[in-house]
This record gives C-alpha cells, structure tokens and sequence, in this order.
C-alpha cells in the first residue's frame, strides 16, 4: 500500500503543478468556507504551503469576525493546534515541510476545537484523504469529535484515493 500511495502522491502533485487561477480558486473556497463556518466559534486551520489552497484570507475573514482561529505546531510526530490573534503570529518552521507555525498562543485540546479544515494532497468521491505521508493529520484526528473538512481544488478530486484503516476520512470536502 505505501507505494500506492507513493504513486498516487507523484501523480497529485504534477496535476497540482499545472492547475491554473490557484489564487482566484483559494480566495472563492475561502469565501464559501467563511459563510458555512458561522454557526462555529473555535476553528482550526492549517497555514498553507506552496500549492496548496491558502487560506490566509478566510483565517482574516474569521478572525475580524471574532472567532477562536487555530494553526496546528509540530512537535515531534504530533500536531498541537495553538490560538493566533493575526497571521503575523506565524513563522516559517524549521521542521517538518518548513510550514508556517504560530510562534505561542494559547494551546486548544481536540475535545475543544469544533471543525477542523484539514489539508490534503488528494481526496475522493467518498471523502477520503490523502496526505502528504507523515501521518501527522490521521494521528490527530484519530477520535476528533468535531467536523471534520478537507478543502481542495477540483482536480485533486479522483475517483478513488488509496487509503487504509487508520487513515482518517473527512464529514466533508469542499473543492473549487
């Protein structure tokens, strides 16, 4: 299965490579994920990396509108998810992809975060995920109660992702 997967990463990442208005497509999912998160007050996100939808203005559409945002730190093989006041609240890490981490803030536990938008190099029609290998997203979402869902431009939706036990599928997934 690992190199399935290996496989299917490979061939992601080239569709990705060539996906045209990337910006123009991160900023309409933004919008539509800022009007279906009202209903929600504690929020966690990720700070993209290259390629990736970038949610950089839905984390300033939410936090003008008064929400509890969270971006996830790395530590070890876990992720934490720490509250940000701004995206100057961020800085480029050394560790894992060199993603954008919050410098401090106030840690939230899972039991206390109500959505989590989760990132993902594929997904399928049966809203499973593929990620980029490390299993950072799988291990903590193994018993997350809230909801759970992955955004993603439209070719990065297949018919089928190869996935196992332990991968964990999304409520939802939202694609432009």
């Amino acid at each position: 299965m690992a190199l399935i997967k290996k496989d299917a990463r490979k061939y992601l990442k080239e569709i990705i490579l060539h996906i045209k208005g990337k910006e123009n497509k991160s900023i309409a999912l933004c919008k539509e994920l800022f009007s279906f998160l009202s209903g929600y007050r504690v929020i966690a996100l990720y700070a993209a990396m290259k390629n990736e939808v970038n949610l950089d203005p839905l984390i300033g559409y939410l936090l003008r509108d008064g929400k509890v945002v969270l971006l996830p730190k790395v530590y070890g093989k876990q992720l934490r998810f720490y509250q940000i006041m701004s995206l100057s609240d961020l800085r480029e890490s050394n560790g894992y992809f060199h993603i954008r981490e919050p410098l401090n803030g106030n840690v939230y536990e899972k039991e206390d975060i109500e959505v989590i938008i989760v990132p993902g190099i594929g997904f399928d029609n049966d809203n499973n995920r593929l990620g980029r290998g490390g299993g950072y997203y799988d291990r903590y979402l193994n018993g997350f109660r809230g909801k759970k869902i992955g955004v993603a431009f439209k070719e990065q939706i297949l018919d089928f992702v190869p996935h196992e036990e332990f991968d964990v599928p999304m409520d939802l997934v939202i694609k432009k």
